[in-house]
């Protein structure tokens, strides 16, 4: 463990350093012989994302290189970017989809608050458990249209893993250290308002069930003991929409002291409870702003064609949305304002 942690800072410098191409805003995939850089976009930089080993501003930028059409598909992450000279939608490592590291794409984009892009991979992953057949779940798809390769594996169980771990540990934020007994609370949801729950969440040996209420003007979680002996903090940190004004915060009815910093794509509430049986943590808030991304499931054997959330942040004020689409394409994108009020917006494409 020593040894680990005496390398670790050195090893992270190295992934900013080496690796970060500043014309192109985004990590390199190599470093080659010589010391150069093989400067293709691929989705493996997603991996070291999703352990949050990228300095936060970067990992943004490196996210929205993500969420661009040229890796992300309708139905998953393409392992090589489209406009590489290098990409054949039918190679296992230069151009196909695989859900399994798709997974790491979905939680790459939570970790970075950019969760329209990160449900929008989420969804694909589960969607590959019911098109052919219930829990069939084919190991690759093609990179140019929504097919599985014939030479695929059929059902690739241990991918399976990637339909839980990026809903868990990004969408519901739910991350246990067992031996320092802390449960860390950070969904990013502010993008579906909902209600969601979790049943038999395990911290070592104490169980728990996890349930959110997230609106526009409130972000409510309780948390209830099932089983298990100890004492526990729970780390809440919340992803409030951009532009959201936070007025309280209560644990069991009483205001608790917290913090918000904000990263341009999120508001950021952090505070910390003990848990005891149970506890109901309420955030009550001015709205932000959030966007209604309307999206089509795609159909065996269409090509990609869905509107991509490349960042959605409050700059000086202003809300600022990056997009790509389809030439010459209109799509309608749902917008709503701190106070509530909600508008259609016309994204058109030349």
């Amino acid at each position: 463990a020593a040894d680990a942690a005496r390398r670790f800072p050195v090893a992270r410098r190295a992934l900013e350093e080496r690796f970060w191409l500043p014309r192109a805003n985004r990590f390199a995939f190599a470093i080659l012989e010589g010391d150069s850089l093989n400067d293709n976009l691929t989705v493996w930089p997603a991996t070291a994302m999703s352990w949050g080993l990228f300095d936060a501003a970067r990992g943004q930028q490196m996210s929205s290189a993500l969420a661009r059409a040229t890796i992300s598909t309708d139905w998953g992450g393409r392992a090589l970017a489209s406009e590489s000279g290098l990409f054949d939608p039918l190679h296992y490592n230069n151009g196909t989809v695989w859900p399994f590291v798709t997974g790491f794409l979905a939680l790459a984009q939570y970790r970075y608050d950019n969760p329209y892009a990160g449900r929008e991979q989420l969804e694909a992953i589960w969607r590959t458990a019911s098109l052919w057949g219930l829990g069939r779940n084919p190991e690759v798809f093609s990179g140019s249209s929504y097919e599985p390769l014939e030479t695929a594996v059929p059902q690739q169980f241990f991918a399976t893993s990637m339909a839980v771990t990026p809903y868990v540990r990004g969408a519901l934020g739910l991350e246990a250290d067992a031996p320092r007994g802390v449960l860390r609370v950070a969904p990013r949801l502010f993008d579906r308002p909902g209600d969601v729950a979790v049943r038999h969440a395990r911290v070592g040996g104490i169980v728990l069930d996890v349930s959110y209420t997230v609106r526009d003007s409130l972000f409510k979680a309780v948390v209830r003991r099932v089983s298990g002996s100890g004492t526990l903090t729970l780390r809440f940190e919340p992803a409030l929409a951009p532009g959201a004004l936070v007025r309280t915060v209560t644990a069991g009815g009483r205001a608790v002291p917290f913090r918000v910093t904000s990263n341009g794509r999120a508001e950021l509430v952090s505070f910390e409870v003990a848990l005891g049986d149970g506890v109901e943590v309420a955030v009550r808030l001015a709205a932000g702003w959030r966007l209604d991304v309307p999206a089509d499931t795609p159909q065996r054997g269409e090509r990609s064609r869905n509107l991509k959330i490349l960042d959605a942040r409050v700059e000086g004020g202003v809300f600022v949305v990056a997009v790509e689409g389809l030439a010459g394409a209109t799509y309608e994108l749902g917008v709503v304002r701190p106070g509530g009020r909600e508008s259609r917006e016309t994204v058109a494409f030349p």
